[in-house]
């Protein structure tokens, strides 16, 4: 687990692993307002490490309810000059596990890899946070 400090406390970067999303989809029920959870997972087709924030979203956002933000670490294995930025609200929590899953696909054409988080939960792969 990473460590990373953002200026007044120090925030554990976990891996966006099978055990990690379970373990957070399954706690989901005591999230508040504000609860959040720092993660990384890497786009194994193009080698893009990306660092999100998934956040609870205050009663104002309804319907929405969670958040995700991230940034692009790396891209094809090295630092891009000006990393990409992504930030969308969702209804539900698996429906932003699944949208990273889905690698951020958001054309109608293109025909998603997973319908649901659970067909890639219940996948007999490895666990790692490649995806």
């Amino acid at each position: 687990m990473n460590t990373k400090n953002n200026g007044t406390t120090a925030i554990k970067v976990k891996n966006m692993t099978k055990a990690f999303v379970a373990y957070t989809l399954g706690a989901e029920p005591t999230w508040v307002p504000g609860t959040k959870t720092t993660f990384k997972f890497v786009f194994s087709n193009c080698n893009s490490t990306w660092e999100m924030t998934l956040t609870r979203e205050s009663d104002n956002y309804t319907p929405y309810k969670y958040r995700l933000d991230g940034k692009q670490l790396t891209f094809e294995g090295r630092t891009p000059e000006h990393p990409a930025s992504w930030c969308r609200r969702y209804i539900t929590m698996d429906r932003a596990f699944l949208h990273i899953l889905n690698h951020f696909n958001a054309n109608a054409y293109i025909r998603d890899r997973y319908s649901n988080v659970w067909q890639w939960l219940e996948n007999s792969g490895s666990d790692e946070s490649l995806i």
